[in-house]
């Protein structure tokens, strides 16, 4: 993973270095803070991943175009040659042939043409005009904030954090779009913002599949493969999977098990009896993968929660909650392994509608409408955890449910088949069937019920078959928080415009979020709640139609 920061109307570079050194985890290999035209300040920590020489560093300048891309391009060997363009390649980086696309197509055409997770600022000098973009996921983190004349664009709130004001707040840059900057006469202006994709209504419903439901399974199975080999293969350092032992993570373990030649390191995360420790096990014994287990105690989960807010930089209850477990997962692959990209997950109960709250939808056209929602704020949520979880360690997330070509495909299969208005299949159900004879995984993994991960890294009172089976995780938070002093307890008892808390556990995170990232709280817009249900937790556990997956 890599950081990036772009200040137009800047004043001096060292003004801002020591807030620019706070991302430093994101790219600990090499850092570079640099000024172009006097007014412009660009900076970026690099964790190598393509092109581990010291010519990929960045920011790339060709024919006085400047880039600095936090990204993945997975087809930019195949857009060289399709440009023709080979002999103009100056480095090893992927990310260089954004700007030979933008000196070719402009900038609407190149971002149509990449496939793969971004976002980056581009300056071209000779022009006057700049451009920074998003890829339609936001899978690449970017913020923007705006005071008077200054323009600040950052990969994380920690890198501007100290130059925000109570009066104009900072905000996710919009996924899926693009600003263009005029430069000209030294002023600086945004002329205008754009979306270059409709993800995740990019498909058209005229020509949505129906009918050939043997189609559709080959069609899903064949896109996910693919999704999985390019994230294992576009890499210059080796790659490793998270494994909960659910069917998403399954899933994607199995597929690049396939691919690779020797067994792939896989991680699990949880307290003793952890739900996802037992079941990764018997997936890593299935698909023969070197397996790595991490028990931790209930106070090394719960003594990390403030340093998971300081890193994730969010204070929403669903999102803290799983992002310990991913935090700690990803501080003991780097203090252990050689590896650097991490393959999760993530995306697929967004997609197919995974979660247990979908179970009381039978109309599919909210269906539908629900996924989209998810699919459209999934950049505040599942992806914001998993980036900043596995990005402060130095690691780089990919995520396959979320590949394009397999989103757009999923998306264009009738709502009447990707929703069950009988209420008689299980959640995921086309991805489930979609390898059901492939005998990847154990029928018993692949047919197992939704378990949020917050919620299977510790084990279920009361669960028959489940040694020693101890108490869910959100229980133990709140019985810790209960358990705080007195005037820790007073101090975090405090009322908000936005997102005001209505539980002891959220003044706490917000407590928490406040001693770092003062006035940026509307970066998460709402806190996530399971819908259609009477719920007061966002826990799956606590809902009357939750069975345990064991």
């Amino acid at each position: 993973m890599c950081g990036i920061l772009g200040i137009i109307n800047a004043m001096a570079p060292y003004i801002y270095e020591k807030n620019f050194g706070n991302g430093s985890s994101r790219g600990p290999e090499y850092s570079s803070l640099r000024c172009f035209r006097g007014n412009i300040v660009l900076g970026f920590h690099r964790l190598s991943i393509n092109g581990l020489d010291s010519d990929s560093d960045q920011p790339l300048e060709i024919d006085n175009i400047v880039l600095v891309c936090n990204g993945e391009i997975y087809n930019y060997k195949e857009l060289y040659q399709l440009i023709d363009e080979e002999s103009c390649r100056e480095t090893d980086s992927d990310c260089e042939i954004i700007i030979h696309l933008y000196k070719k197509y402009g900038i609407e055409q190149t971002l149509q043409m990449l496939d793969g997770e971004f976002s980056f600022i581009l300056i071209d000098i000779n022009l006057e005009q700049g451009f920074v973009a998003r890829d339609p996921y936001g899978l690449r983190p970017l913020f923007h904030y705006k005071k008077d004349t200054l323009l600040m664009f950052t990969s994380e709130l920690k890198m501007i954090n100290s130059h925000i004001s109570q009066d104009n707040h900072v905000h996710q840059f919009e996924p899926g779009t693009f600003m263009k900057l005029n430069l000209k006469k030294w002023l600086v202006n945004i002329e205008y913002k754009k979306r270059f994709s409709n993800f995740p209504f990019s498909y058209s419903t005229l020509n949505s599949v129906d009918g050939d439901i043997v189609g559709i399974m080959k069609q899903i199975n064949s896109n996910l493969r693919e999704a999985v080999r390019k994230r294992l293969t576009n890499t210059d350092r080796e790659v490793c999977c998270l494994l909960s032992g659910g069917v998403d993570s399954s899933l994607i373990c199995a597929i690049a098990q396939e691919y690779s030649q020797t067994p792939i390191k896989t991680f699990s995360i949880g307290l003793k009896d952890s739900i996802d420790l037992i079941n990764a096990k018997k997936v890593a014994e299935y698909i023969k993968s070197e397996h790595h287990e991490v028990i931790v105690s209930d106070d090394e989960f719960f003594n990390a929660i403030p340093e998971v807010i300081r890193v994730i930089e969010s204070y929403d209850t669903t999102t803290v909650r799983a992002s310990v477990g991913n935090y700690l997962i990803s501080k003991y692959i780097r203090d252990t392994t050689d590896c650097k990209v991490v393959l999760n997950g993530d995306g697929a109960d967004e997609l197919s509608g995974g979660y247990l709250y979908f179970s009381t939808c039978i109309d599919p056209i909210e269906f539908d409408k629900e996924c989209k929602r998810l699919l459209n704020d999934i950049c505040y949520f599942d992806v914001l955890r998993s980036d900043r979880s596995i990005s402060s360690n130095g690691l780089e997330a990919r995520t396959p449910f979320l590949d394009i070509t397999l989103v757009q495909h999923y998306l264009s299969i009738s709502t009447h088949l990707r929703c069950d208005s009988t209420n008689e299949r299980m959640e995921k159900f086309l991805i489930r069937m979609a390898f059901n004879y492939d005998n990847l995984l154990p029928d018993e993994i692949l047919w197992r019920r939704k378990e949020a991960f917050s919620d299977g890294v510790s084990g279920v009172s009361g669960v028959s078959g489940v040694s020693g089976a101890n108490k869910s995780w959100s229980e133990i938070i709140k019985e810790k928080i209960n358990q705080l002093p007195d005037e820790m307890l007073s101090n975090i008892n405090k009322e908000y415009d936005h997102n005001n808390p209505t539980t002891k556990e959220q003044q706490y995170y917000r407590y928490l979020f406040e001693q770092h990232y003062r006035y940026c709280e509307k970066t998460i817009p709402y806190l996530w709640m399971p819908k259609y249900v009477n719920a007061d937790d966002s826990s799956a556990r606590t809902l009357s139609i939750y069975k345990p997956s064991v």
